[in-house]
């Protein structure tokens, strides 16, 4: 099925090829394992087998691959020396890559796709799109990867809340509806505001991660120093299945503890250079096209310096950039929203556990949603889609109104529709939830009763056709049939016979008349024929 589905996009043998063996080699890449070399911290490699395979994938030499991961060369003034890795820096390096081009390949595939699927000659892109994130995440162990989930949920959630709330109300104002404004809670703003600010959480561990003598515990005695009893969205942690978390921070769905343990080394994610300019020179060529753009430590002076300006972001500031253009794009569009609930904690089949369910109901906004519909109008619909929907109901009133207020009002009075169900706004008719499907139901019930009459109209029609050709067939039968029998009575009577074989020879001419016809008409031509040449041969 993928594979049908690359070929679809156009996507040639060797690329589709070459991208399956990259993600075979991404997923190899977990199971390298690394030793210490004797009482040093040096790192070497231990088993080979999948180290072989991922050079193999790679499209690169085994010793020259990961002697590069273990012994990467770096610029000691003017000379190129080589630096030995600890285990940890080792499979860091390994993660580093590993992560890198799995980036690499995913930007590619949507270029590919975007070559294929968009017509350049386009003016205006219309796009129906489908956003599927990770879930708000809770576990017995939460670090760098959880609370930047839980940051995109927090964004998005408070994006629910001005879509279902915010827009809403500013909607009623701006249609001049005389509606009670309604407190739509759920206000995200401070715990975004702590991640956001130039002193937030993103900002202290950006500064953090570009100070060279900066660790963990530094980034810890920051946050809390900025955030711990100043901010009302931190907290201490208090945390049974990690006593080492370090702060907790209170989100819409709960209160997270976090451990900050190694949140620098995963913000910067460093990329071995030694390894990429190895990759750079791969068999493969589809690793070649993704490192391309990579200066490695090969590159001039110039390139590097452009490394240095603009290729030196961190995971966090990279995250951020991307999340900021996700919301300006949602902000651009209708959203609709599918809430997902976890039903119990076990994760087993046919079981439910009803506080966990009221608790995501109540955290995701749900209830709030349900209750801002309950006593708002969720359902709108413009004048003339109104009119065009609802004419059956009453045309002449509709075409007799003196505007598109005073038309609703009318053809509602007519069907006895309460007033209190439904409002009228500058451009839009507003219903109460429910009262639409009232007035579907009154539509139906016109729209049932005119197929059914043009049923029966077309139906009666067919069988008064139907029933006119076999009344035609059943005359014409006994016309057959009344001959019939007459032939059959007379054909023996004698004079029947004869006028029977005498008929055909009525009107006939005699065949000796008209042979002595024929030799008349013969002899008289002859006799003209004679009479001309006589006349030439006496002018002679």
């Amino acid at each position: 099925m993928t594979d049908q589905a690359f070929g679809i996009i156009g996507f040639t043998d060797e690329e589709k090829w070459d991208c399956y063996k990259l993600t075979a080699a991404i997923m190899a890449c977990g199971e390298i394992k690394f030793v210490q070399k004797g009482r040093d911290d040096q790192a070497e490699m231990g088993e080979v087998d999948f180290p072989k395979k991922v050079a193999e994938l790679y499209g690169c030499d085994f010793n020259e691959l990961f002697k590069a991961f273990c012994k990467p060369k770096i610029k000691v003034g003017t000379e190129w020396v080589t630096k030995g890795q600890t285990l940890e820096q080792a499979h860091t390096g390994v993660g580093g890559i590993a992560r890198a081009t799995f980036d690499r390949i995913f930007k590619w595939l949507i270029i590919k796709c975007n070559d294929t699927l968009i017509d350049k000659a386009m003016k205006k892109a219309n796009f129906c799109a489908v956003l599927d994130i990770a879930g708000f995440e809770m576990f017995d162990y939460n670090g760098f990867e959880q609370i930047s989930i839980n940051f995109v949920n927090e964004k998005l959630q408070q994006f629910f809340n001005n879509h279902m709330f915010v827009v809403e109300q500013e909607l009623y104002q701006s249609e001049g509806l005389d509606v009670v404004m309604m407190d739509f809670g759920m206000d995200l703003a401070a715990c975004i505001i702590m991640f956001e600010k130039p002193l937030g959480i993103w900002s202290i561990l950006e500064e953090e991660s570009n100070f060279p003598k900066a660790t963990d515990k530094t980034y810890e005695d920051k946050v809390k120093a900025q955030h711990l009893g100043k901010s009302p969205s931190m907290a201490k942690a208090k945390s049974a299945t990690d006593p080492n978390a370090h702060f907790a921070i209170i989100h819409y769905a709960g209160t997270v503890s976090y451990n900050v343990t190694g949140w620098l080394d995963k913000n910067k994610d460093p990329v071995n250079d030694t390894v990429v300019d190895i990759l750079k020179r791969s068999s493969c060529e589809l690793m070649v096209t993704l490192w391309l753009d990579h200066p490695g430590q090969s590159a001039p002076p110039d390139d590097k310096k452009k490394k240095k300006k603009g290729g030196g972001k961190t995971v966090a500031s990279v995250y951020l950039v991307q999340l900021a253009e996700l919301m300006a794009t949602l902000n651009t569009t209708e959203p609709h929203f599918i809430r997902c609930i976890v039903p119990n904690t076990h994760k087993k089949p046919l079981e439910t556990e009803t506080p966990l369910i009221m608790h995501q109901l109540t955290c995701n906004g749900v209830l709030e949603g349900i209750r801002v519909c309950m006593l708002g109008f969720p359902n709108r619909m413009l004048y003339r889609d109104y009119k065009a929907r609802y004419m059956v109901l009453g045309a002449e009133v509709l075409a007799t109104a003196a505007n598109d207020k005073d038309g609703v009002f009318a053809l509602m009075d007519k069907i006895a529709f309460e007033r209190e169900k439904f409002r009228c706004g500058h451009t839009m008719v507003f219903f109460r939830a429910g009262a639409l499907a009232a007035l579907e139901e009154a539509r139906d019930g016109i729209v049932l009763k005119l197929i059914r009459w043009m049923q029966g109209e077309v139906y009666g029609r067919v069988k008064r056709a139907s029933f006119q050709k076999k009344s035609d067939q059943r005359e014409l039968m006994k016309v057959i049939q009344r001959n019939f029998r007459k032939y059959a009575t007379l054909r023996n009577w004698g004079w029947f016979v004869i006028i029977q074989k005498t008929k055909p020879l009525i009107g006939r001419i005699n065949l000796e008349d008209e042979l002595r016809m024929l030799e008349e008409a013969a002899v008289a031509k002859f006799g003209a024929y004679e009479e001309q040449l006589k006349t030439k041969v006496s002018e002679i």
